[in-house]
């Protein structure tokens, strides 16, 4: 008899693992707001917003937010994934928006100080005029003594730029807002992708969820405590 093991041969370097399909994460979000073009200065967000709700010029974009690999993306300290969808602006797109395509978003960026991070949101698309614009925006993730997370975690600080990166010049400013119905929406759009197993399903998003809400915590809560041991 031939020992069936005699036919196994090991290739040089040792068995690479076995192929598992990653598992990864999304989820839909809406925002909606308001902006003006060429408002001065253009880092005045909260004047662009102003402006544009006195000229009725809208901004909105609904997007799908995408990880293919959770396991990465926990692992990348800017918690990097793809933004699909349509943004719409008045003045730059029709009525129905345009389409984005491969935009990123970043979940929690550092920024060196334990109290702050930011999300932030870079969204391509192409307007009316047939020019390349870019929807660029912040979400600025900071304990502001009010323990305001609603508020830090549902604002975008937003500028439209010529070109599809971030150093076009801008031409629109204004903020867009999450709507509380639009959260409500927003919770029941999450899905787990590359498997049918309710147990791994569950562990994504409870790993999703406390990278998210272990953040949160760091920058609302931690740096308290350790100013009140000092």
């Amino acid at each position: 008899m031939v020992d069936p093991t005699s036919k196994v041969t090991v290739p040089a370097g040792g068995t690479a693992p076995p192929k598992t399909q990653a598992i990864g994460l999304g989820f839909t979000e809406t925002m909606k707001g308001y902006g003006v073009k060429g408002f001065q200065p253009p880092d005045d967000y909260g004047g662009g917003e102003h402006a544009g709700q006195r000229a009725g010029t809208i901004m909105d974009f609904t997007l799908t937010i995408t990880t293919p690999d959770l396991d990465a993306f926990l692992a990348d300290p800017n918690g990097t994934a793809i933004a699909n969808g349509v943004v719409q602006v008045d003045g730059f797109t029709g009525p129905g928006g345009a389409p984005v395509a491969n935009g990123v978003f970043n979940l929690f960026v550092p920024t060196g100080q334990a109290d702050q991070r930011k999300m932030l949101y870079a969204l391509p698309f192409t307007g009316t005029d047939g020019n390349p614009y870019l929807l660029d925006g912040f979400k600025d993730v900071k304990d502001n003594g009010r323990f305001d997370v609603w508020g830090a975690t549902s604002t975008l600080y937003t500028v439209i730029r010529s070109g599809h990166d971030r150093s076009g010049a801008i031409v629109e400013t204004g903020i867009l807002h999450i709507l509380m119905q639009d959260f409500m929406h927003q919770l029941t759009t999450f899905k787990v992708t590359g498997t049918t197993n309710p147990a791994q399903k569950a562990d994504a998003l409870a790993r999703f969820g406390k990278r998210f809400f272990g953040t949160l915590w760091d920058v609302f809560v931690l740096p308290h405590f350790e100013r009140s041991r000092t």
